[in-house]
């Protein structure tokens, strides 16, 4: 069941995968920490350490990097987190209200 759910976020965000790391949306998504990530400036290891994020700790995804390294936002600032770091167990219900698609989002837990 969890390689379903992995799978399938993988789909949710593979179209939005971009070799410009540098434009930001957000893809609806939100991870959990399960380990003390670092958080970097860049997608990969030679990019320069942020801070760590703190374990359990819930991270919006903006955009993917060659499917490994995801773009998330941790107090206030946005960087990259390896995939290995967080647990995709969030699934995000997005509202229309007023014609905005970015209205109001709801979190449910993962279904067992």
């Amino acid at each position: 069941m969890k390689a379903v759910v992995i799978a399938l976020a993988l789909l949710l965000i593979a179209p939005a995968a971009s070799a410009d790391h540098h434009t930001s949306k957000q893809l609806g998504v939100v991870l959990s920490c399960v380990k003390g990530a670092w958080l970097r400036d860049g997608p990969g290891i030679r990019h320069k350490y942020m801070t760590t994020i703190e374990l359990g700790t819930l991270l919006p995804v903006f955009k993917t990097f060659e499917r490994n390294w995801l773009q998330v936002a941790y107090k206030g600032r946005k960087g990259w987190v390896h995939r290995t770091m967080v647990k995709w167990d969030y699934q995000l219900r997005l509202h229309r209200k007023f014609g905005k698609s970015t209205s109001c989002l709801e979190t449910l837990p993962q279904e067992s």
